[in-house]
């Protein structure tokens, strides 16, 4: 199990404003913003016989539980 913890700022100085906001809002460099925090739970197992002897087969699965975003933008549905 881990917890994976993502922030994100906006863009700063000379390319604050990608393109013109009030025409395309979503191009906004303001809007960008965004923090997130998944749990991911995990398991893997080691072949120790066989064809695959010495190979790891990993799987992981998360789920977001903490989520803020600014401006326009897509949120991960939880």
């Amino acid at each position: 199990m881990r917890a994976d913890y993502n922030s994100i700022g906006s863009i700063d100085d000379a390319y604050k404003t990608i393109s013109i906001p009030m025409l395309a809002p979503v191009f906004d460099a303001s809007n960008l913003e965004k923090k997130q925090l998944d749990v991911l739970l995990g398991v893997n197992y080691v072949f120790f016989k066989g064809v695959l002897k010495g190979m790891r087969l990993e799987v992981e699965a998360g789920l977001p539980v903490y989520e803020n975003v600014k401006g326009i933008q897509m949120k991960t549905h939880f």
